[in-house]
């Protein structure tokens, strides 16, 4: 695990629970432009994750499920990342063009439109 160098994550009760599980904790150098990265994905994913909630009339029983939706949105995005050369992190990472067809919303006049939280209710309620 590579923290940010915090008391709380390197010593105490924290640092003795990760040495049990076998768990490394190293530390990242102050100002690091890979920490920052790091820190912009999480506040973009939230602003995502809020919008979506608000646009949808979402329950908030529902959270996990629709956080995990939003940044797998993110996964399939080009961020504008001067390494991912224009091309999202999961084309990157399968070395093929990603399928977005999962994540999309098609809406039809039949209700026969699909999302991937409407799959995976039905996924989990079986």
């Amino acid at each position: 695990m590579i923290s940010d160098s915090a008391l709380s994550l390197t010593h105490g009760e924290y640092k003795r629970t990760a040495s049990r599980a076998q768990v490394p904790i190293r530390g990242i150098e102050p100002f690091h432009p890979n920490q920052n990265l790091a820190e912009d994905t999480i506040r973009e994913g939230s602003r995502l994750y809020n919008r979506f909630m608000t646009a949808r009339n979402i329950p908030t029983a529902l959270w996990d499920r629709v956080f995990t939706y939003c940044l797998k949105i993110r996964s399939y995005m080009a961020l504008g990342h001067a390494s991912q050369k224009g091309e999202c992190g999961t084309t990157i990472i399968k070395g093929s063009t990603a399928d977005i067809s999962h994540l999309c919303d098609f809406p039809s006049t039949t209700g026969a439109g699909r999302s991937f939280l409407s799959t995976q209710t039905k996924r989990e309620s079986s």
